[in-house]
Formats: C-alpha cells, structure tokens, sequence
C-alpha cells in the first residue's frame, strides 16, 4: 500500500474491522510489518488498534506504534514505552519491524530489520479492540510512504522466524490478522504490485544518478560530493546492463550521453590503473581488444555508448557523461540550522530525471534547483527558507559547507543575511570536509590534511574562552564554593643522597591538572598528545603556582619554541647511531651545515639528504680513528706483552707474573677508563667484549705461570757433580809421588782443613783426593725424546693462548666490518 505519493498530507489509512462475536483479543502476540517512508513528522503514526469503533484517542486496551528516528513510542493494553533504537530509520530504506508481547514474564521487545533492539517489562492488559489502522489518525501525523506484510500472530515468534520474515526466507502469514485478507482503503491510498526481489534489495535505478557530460576530473568530483563513486563494472553483463540503464534513463532527456566515464585512470603511473580517489589498483579490466592505446596521453577509462564492447582510454579533458553509483543511500544532514526539528535537517537525494537532484527532507520541506537556483523550501508553507548563494562555476551544487541568503528570519539572523549551511551525508563519527566528503573523527586536526581541500585542518582551535574570561582570577570548584582542588602527579626520574652536605637531588617531571569550567573544548582528538594547547593559548589560561619553600634553589630549563631538542634513540652495540624514521618531499628538502664538522668521536662529511620513505633501515659513517687510538691499539699492545712473558725463562718466575700481572692491571684501568667515557647502556657494546676478552686472556696466562711453576717441582733432578766422598788423609813421603790409574781422576774436597797433627820433617800432611771413575752424562740427562711436565706446559701454553688471540681476532672484527 502507498500512502499520499501527492505529498500532500491528509487523514489517509488502511483499516479492518472486528464484530463483537469476533473481538480482536491477545494475550501474548507478535506483530510484524514491512514498511518505507519518503517522510517523517517528529511522531508519524503507524498502527493503531482501537478498542471502540468510536474511539480515535484512547488508550486503554490497545495497541499502537509511533515512529520517530531513534526511537519508537508503544502502547500495549494501556501502557505506553519508549524504545530506542540501534541506529536511526532511513527514508527511501525497506525496513522490517516486529513488536512481540509474551504474558508469561511480561516482557515487550522491538526487533528492527532481524535486530533486536530493545526489551522492556511491561504490566499490560490484554490487547483488544474492533478496528485496526495502519496509516494516520490525524494529518498532524499522517504515515507518508509504502507499507506491506502487516501480520498478527497469537504467540510469540522466536528471533529467527522474525529474521526469516525479513530477509525473505519466510512468507508466512498471522494467525490473527493476514496481511492477505481484506483491508479498507481511506483518503490518499494506492495499491500497488512490486516483485519480491524490489522488497529485499535496493534495484539499480536506485543507485544511479545521471549527468550531463563533463570532465573526467568534475564528474569523479561530483561523484564524490554525492558520496558515490564513478562505476566499474567487472565483467561484460554488468557492463551491458550499466549501458542498458543509461540508454533508458536518458531516453527523451535533455541529457545525451555519446560516452561515460568509468573509474580507471593511470595518471599517476603509465600503465597502473587505479580507481579516482581509492587510488586501489585495479586488476583484471574490461578493455576493448586493442586498448588501451593512448600512452600518456589519454589517462582516463571510458566506456563509449555505440560500441560497448569493453573500455576505452580517452583524454581526460574530454568531456563524458557523469554516472554516479551509490552502493548505500546516504541521509543527508542539513548543519548549522536552529530552531527546528531534527526531521527537519534529513534528507535523502532522488534523481527525478536525468541531470537533476532533489533532496526531498523527512518533513515537509525540499532542497532543488529552480530557476537557475538552489532553493530550500518549505512545502507546507510553499515559501523558501533559503537561497544558496551562486559560485565560481557551474551550477555550484549545495553538498558541503555552503553559504546561503536567508528569505525568511532564522537561527537569529533576519532576512537577506548570509549564513553558512552544511549539507552533509557522514555519519555519526566521520568529518565532512567543505565539498562533502567524510574522513574518520578521529583524523580531524591531527596536523595531517586528510580531505582533498584541506579543510580538516582548518579552525582547529582547542581552547575557547567566554567573553568574561580572566587568567588572575582562579576558578571555583564544580558544584561548591570551596577552593579549586588541583591534583599533582609527579614522576621521580632520578635520585642521589649527598650526606656531606646534607641535600637530596631529584630530577622529577610534575603535572598538574585543575577544571576550569569557564572554558569550552573543542576539536578533542583521542591522541593526547593531538591536543596540545599552544603556547599563545598557554599563557592566556590560568594556572596555578607552585613553590617549593625548602628547596636550595631551582634549577629549571625552559625551551622555547624556536629551540626544541630532539630525542634519538640510539643503538651503540657497533658504536653507531640510528636516526628516527621520516618521510620527506625529496625535490624541495635540502640541508645545510654551519657547525665545526670536526667533533670528538665523529666528524660531519658530505652534508645531504638522504631519502628513505619506505621505512627501511640505514646506517650512518662512524669515525673509527677515536676508538682505535684510544683503545683497540693500547690493548692490543698489552695482549702481546702478556703473551711475551710466556717465553722468558721458566726459572725467572716473579719476573713473568709481574710482567702478566701489570699488563692486567693496566688494561683493567683501561677499561675502567673506556667504561666511563662511552654513553651508558643496558646491553654490552662490542668495546665492551674486546676489553672483557682481553682481561680474560691475561689472566689465562696469570693462570699458565702458576701451574708451570708448581710442576717444576716434580721435573727428575740431573746432579751438577758426583756424589762426594769422605775426604782422608794419609802420610806420604815428601819426595814420593803416587800414580793414578788411566780411569782415574781426582776431585778436590769442597773444604779441607789441616789437622792439628805435629808434622815432622820427613813427613808431611796431605789430603787423599777421591778416587772415581769417569761416568757418562747421558746417565744423568733426560732423553731427547722426552720432555719434562714443565717443557710441555710452556710449550702447550704459547701454542693456546696464540690460537685463542688469533681465532678471537678474527671472530671479533669479521663480526664488526659484517654489523657496519
């Protein structure tokens, strides 16, 4: 059933009628009624079961629902609830609604479209009553649009039958009142036929919008303003079908489309096709055999009317027609207007014919075009409200952030004032740029332009303070006269205790945080760190003081905004530095460099840009010359001593340790050294395991002296001389003479005294030297082909400790030339 397609409104329903031997009577029931509305007043009736043939405004004993955008008002036996909905109802929008009623737990619910919105307990009375409406009681409230399925059923059906219902799966009929039977038709109602498929889907006619021909730049502009897109289809049935459409639509028009644009251009890269504003690339394309063949200069995708055979590349300052697709029906908010009601603001956009636009509002009011003008009217009244101001070019379309001339006194302002108005189709968390676009809340003012124009960088202002704001005067608390509570938070970041003289420093962040309910905020973004107030606003904004009384000064560093400093994060394992991450317009930047390039550690050389906007990480020269002076040379040169004392002679021992001894003392104060002049970090850098190694290494040798010594002790002892024999004397001749053996020899006694014997003249005292024969040295010597433990150890030791120093050498600097 159609409801006043005249738009005129008036007194116009469908009603049945109950006899008394019939009455209609439901204890636990389900309602469920498919209907689409072109209009809606703030509270459109719907349905209405009275219980009196008479009765038109009693609520007792019967069932009605009430449509507004968010919500639904239901009377059930006598007792009227609100119910909210999810998200609000669509004009020119199929939508399905179901009220159920279950006595045993008294419980109503709302189910919208297969959705359950709300449920609430309700004590009702029966439902009962002799006619059922569907439509308006009153034209104050009258049902503007089409109506269908309406069904009674004398139990209460499960979610899932509801959800079948609605997507079509089910065509089941009430029990109590089949939407099949007989229905009396009053006032402006029509009856009319359309296909299942037209119920539960949005048809192409729907979807498409026509324009004269333009370029393919402001057709995929205008597209846009519309929130559509220029089509595309993906196989040749959907082509055909798309030409089909536009054939029909045109036909008998003013607007003559020899060729219509699609969405494909290339004029970003030869050859890569992407759609206008997605810039997604696009695969598998319809061309016409032989296309495309235009290079770089047709960069546009087009489809030609008499020979649609696949797409064509043309040049995009020809001119084509503009076919928008609307894959969702937007609803149109129209912004920055008081004093009416939110139905006021809605509108939808219909294309009575090809090239035009009207946008038909939920009320009784249009925005169109009439004589060379955008006009918005109110029909009830049949005067205009307003008058879109003409632009720069073209029609100057009223979607976006427009000005308008008032016709009539509005929002404060009298006739024939300028007002800005916006016409817009975003949703509840997107931004309408100025041309109509919508980017996500969240991206407005984040200090990166997301709308093509650029406008949601503009009036990003935070802070905005009334007329009577005074940065000397504090604020009250909210609610009470007492003094404002400010809340401190304060992070330690470092601490020291000096006992001598009795202080104690910290190094400490300190927040404070107060409301001023004087101010407003605006243009919030969920990044905190988005909603930095400048400083110009800073100092206009009271804050409170704070002074530390027992303090030994203040030490206090303040950056000015010309003067910020950087924080990099540094990565030292190879001693160099990584830079942070940025992307840069390679053909403007340039850098230049006015310092001393020779610093401590680094010197600056071939001062430039490099580029790398793919996040992809890159290294930076590092000076070696400091550390290897400094560090690597010194302890290299005490490795070598070190391994030097293992050649001295084993004997010597305090002269070997000493030698390794203070080759470790020095690399130790070397590292002590290196330690404090290179910057603090939580992971070793590779300075760090070459001294580390080092001292490692010496004190392996400390430990080979030690054990070469204590095995010296079991070594087999090779005599320097003969066992001694005991020395004794004999008397002899003076003039006598013995002679020795040819295997004899004599050894003289290491002390001999003479005795305190009287010597006569013919005698005299001599010593006996020992008699031994000779014996061969190789009895007391080590074989030449046996080593003692100590040779072997030195030996062991030299060849270690050098294979050590060698593979760690290698190991060591392959490792750094790799990592650099």
């Amino acid at each position: 059933m159609s409801f006043q397609e005249d738009g005129i409104a008036s007194d116009s329903f469908i009603s049945r009628t109950f006899d008394s031997q019939q009455q209609f009577l439901l204890h636990s029931f389900t309602f469920c009624v498919r209907f689409k509305f072109f209009g809606l007043h703030e509270i459109t009736g719907l349905v209405w079961l009275f219980k009196n043939l008479s009765a038109t405004s009693n609520h007792e004993n019967n069932f009605q629902i009430e449509l507004s955008l968010s919500r639904l008002r239901v009377s059930i036996g006598g007792t009227r609830k609100y119910f909210f909905l999810r998200e609000e109802l669509r004009a020119l929008t199929w939508h399905h609604l179901c009220s159920t009623y279950n006595d045993d737990n008294r419980t109503a619910t709302i189910v919208l479209d297969g959705s359950i919105q709300q449920s609430e307990v309700v004590d009702a009375a029966p439902v009962s009553g002799r006619i059922l409406k569907i439509g308006a009681v009153d034209k104050n409230k009258n049902f503007y649009g089409h109506v269908t399925q309406a069904n009674f059923w004398r139990s209460v059906l499960t979610l899932e039958e509801m959800a079948a219902i609605w997507s079509c799966d089910d065509d089941r009929e009430g029990d109590a009142v089949a939407w099949s039977g007989s229905w009396e038709m009053n006032g402006s109602v029509s009856r009319k036929e359309i296909t299942k498929t037209q119920l539960c889907s949005q048809v192409l006619s729907e979807q498409i919008f026509i324009f004269e021909p333009m370029t393919a730049k402001a057709a995929a502009s205008l597209c846009r303003w519309l929130a559509a897109t220029l089509p595309l289809p993906r196989n040749m049935t959907d082509l055909h079908k798309l030409a089909d459409e536009i054939s029909t639509r045109t036909n008998e028009t003013a607007v003559h489309c020899e060729s219509m644009w699609v969405d494909l251009t290339d004029k970003g890269q030869e050859g890569a096709w992407r759609n206008y504003f997605s810039q997604k690339q696009v695969e598998n394309i319809t061309w016409k055999r032989g296309q495309p063949d235009g290079d770089v200069i047709q960069n546009c995708g087009a489809i030609v009317m008499d020979d649609v055979t696949g797409f064509r590349d043309r040049d995009c300052r020809t001119t084509g027609c503009a076919v928008c697709e609307i894959s969702t029906l937007p609803v149109w908010t129209l912004k920055g207007v008081c004093e009416i009601s939110e139905n006021d603001k809605k509108f939808v956009a219909k294309q009575p014919a090809a090239g035009e636009v009207v946008f038909i509002g939920y009320a009784d009011n249009t925005i169109q075009y009439l004589n060379g003008s955008w006009l918005w009217r109110d029909l009830s009244s049949n005067e205009t409200i307003a008058t879109l101001l003409k632009g720069t070019f073209g029609k100057n379309w009223p979607m976006g952030r427009k000005k308008w001339l008032l016709n009539q006194p509005l929002c404060g302002k009298s006739a024939e004032d300028e007002i800005t108005f916006l016409l817009s189709p975003c949703v509840k968390d997107e931004y309408t740029c100025d041309d109509a676009s919508c980017v996500p809340l969240s991206k407005r003012c984040n200090l990166k332009p997301d709308c093509v124009d650029g406008s949601d960088e503009t009036e990003c202002e935070i802070v905005e303070f009334p007329p009577s704001y005074r940065a000397d005067i504090p604020p009250q608390a909210l609610g009470s006269g007492k003094g404002l509570p400010v809340t401190l938070h304060i992070v330690i970041e470092s601490a020291s205790v000096d006992t001598t003289d009795m202080l104690l420093h910290l190094n400490f962040n300190l927040s404070m945080s107060w409301i001023d309910k004087r101010l407003s905020y605006l243009n919030l973004n969920r990044e905190m760190r988005q909603n930095m107030i400048p400083d110009e606003i800073k100092h206009k904004l009271w804050a409170p003081l704070v002074d530390f009384t027992n303090t030994k000064g203040n030490h206090i560093t303040k950056v000015d905004i010309e003067a910020s400093m950087m924080g990099c994060a540094m990565k030292l394992t190879m001693m160099s530095a990584s830079s942070k991450l940025l992307s840069f317009d390679e053909r403007n930047s340039r850098v230049e460099y006015v310092g001393n390039p020779q610093l401590i550690e680094y010197s600056i050389e071939d001062v430039g840009l490099t580029f790398n906007n793919n996040l992809n990480d890159f290294a930076e020269l590092y000076v070696e010359g400091f550390i290897l002076m400094n560090i690597y040379i010194p302890s290299l040169c005490l490795l070598v001593i070190s391994y030097l004392t293992l050649y001295f002679k084993p004997a010597i021992f305090q002269v070997r340790v000493l030698g390794s001894l203070t080759t470790l003392l020095v690399m130790a104060t070397l590292f002590t050294q290196a330690s404090s002049s290179l910057p603090k970090t939580s992971y070793f850098k590779m300075v760090d395991v070459w001294l580390l190694s080092s001292i490692l290494i010496i004190f392996t040798i400390i430990v080979f002296h030690t054990i070469i010594d204590r095995s010296m002790e079991s070594d087999p002892v090779i005599p320097l001389s003969p066992p001694k024999e005991q020395i004794s004397t004999i008397k002899l001749p003076s003039n006598s003479v013995r002679p020795l053996d040819e295997n004899q020899t004599t050894e003289p006694p290491n002390s001999w005294t003479p005795s305190d014997h009287t010597v006569g003249p013919d005698h005299i005292e001599v010593a006996e030297f020992n008699v031994h024969k000779k014996i061969p040295v190789e009895e007391f010597a080590v074989s030449a082909h046996e080593r003692t433990l100590s040779q072997a150890l030195i030996l062991s030791a030299r060849v270690i400790i050098l294979v050590v120093l060698v593979i760690f050498n290698l190991i060591y600097w392959s490792f750094v030339l790799w990592g650099n």
